[in-house]
């Protein structure tokens, strides 16, 4: 779907009905984060600043994962390539936070989503276009967090959901720093 095309059916969507594409994620859910250094390399205060899928450069923010097998899969690691060694981060939702679904998009919209796969920044054109919409809708006023099908987890047949937040914000706060092999015996994993 060419550009002109999906930011057509994304205004198009997003003025049917804006509020059917919010999702609440309750305060007090766990959700993971993978540092992919070592414990010798960790920081507890790294943040991201760099763009991703689904933020813009310059914005802090950390993707999150339901599932710390998400996590891992994310950043190309299989079950017979583990991340041993690998930091993974606990956090917790610290208040109910409103969060754009992109699952309940129709489906042409999540297709042209993930669709875009090539090298560099140009793969994200499509998702930084909707986050840019996203701002101008006025029932999205303060609502700065996407809950997203996990493209590696689509790609690898496993499903999981990523959430994107600033760590830094009041959204969510860290309750636990583990590498791999003691998130597995704690069962994490």
């Amino acid at each position: 779907m060419d550009m002109t095309i999906f930011l057509s059916r994304v205004l198009e969507t997003f003025t049917a009905n804006p509020l059917q594409y919010v999702e609440t994620i309750p305060s007090g859910s766990g959700i993971f984060h993978m540092a992919n250094v070592g414990l010798d390399q960790w920081s507890a205060g790294f943040v991201s600043t760099k763009p991703g899928r689904w933020n813009i450069a310059g914005q802090d923010s950390k993707y999150f994962a339901d599932d710390l097998r998400v996590c891992a899969a994310e950043l190309g690691y299989t079950q017979n390539n583990p991340p041993s060694g690998k930091v993974f981060e606990l956090y917790e939702t610290t208040r109910e936070i409103s969060a754009i679904n992109i699952a309940s998009l129709p489906g042409d919209i999540q297709q042209a989503l993930y669709k875009d796969l090539g090298p560099g920044p140009s793969k994200w054109e499509k998702t930084h276009a909707l986050l840019k919409e996203i701002q101008m809708v006025p029932e999205y006023k303060g609502i700065t967090c996407v809950y997203a099908p996990s493209a590696s987890g689509l790609m690898l047949g496993t499903g999981g959901m990523v959430f994107v937040a600033d760590p830094g914000g009041p959204d969510v706060t860290r309750v636990g720093t583990y590498d791999y092999e003691e998130a597995a015996r704690l069962g994490y994993l």
